[in-house]
C-alpha cells in the first residue's frame, strides 16, 4: 500500500489531470470553430439576422440586413422590432414572441 504523499500517486494524479485538460482544451478548439463557422454564416448569408432584446430594442443587424434595411447604428438611434417589420408581425414578435422566449429561453 502506498502512503499520501508517494510520488508514484502523485504523478499519476498529475497524469490524470493533465489528460483532463488536454480534453478540455480540444472541446474548446472545437467549439471555437464552430462558433467562427456560425459566425461567418450569419456574416456572408445573403438573408438577414438581427436580435433583439426583451425590450424589442435591435441590438444586431447582419451586413444583409444592413443592406437591405439601411445602415442603421444601434447604439445612438436604438431601433425598434416595429421599424423593420409590418404592424402585424412587430406584433406577433412583441407580445408573443418576446414574452415567450423569457419564459423558455429562446
Amino acid at each position: 500500500m502506498s502512503s499520501p504523499n508517494d510520488p508514484a500517486d502523485e504523478l499519476e494524479r498529475l497524469r490524470r489531470r493533465v489528460a483532463e485538460l488536454e480534453a478540455l482544451l480540444a472541446q474548446r478548439q472545437q467549439d471555437d470553430e464552430v462558433t467562427e463557422r456560425l459566425k461567418a454564416i450569419i456574416e456572408y448569408t445573403p438573408d438577414v439576422i438581427s436580435t433583439a432584446d426583451s425590450k424589442g430594442r435591435v441590438i444586431f443587424i447582419n451586413p444583409a440586413g444592413r443592406r437591405l434595411l439601411g445602415e442603421v447604428d444601434t447604439l445612438s438611434e436604438e431601433p425598434r422590432i416595429p421599424q423593420f417589420h409590418p404592424a402585424w408581425a412587430a406584433d406577433l414578435i412583441l407580445n408573443q414572441g418576446l414574452p415567450h422566449a423569457a419564459r423558455e429561453g429562446v
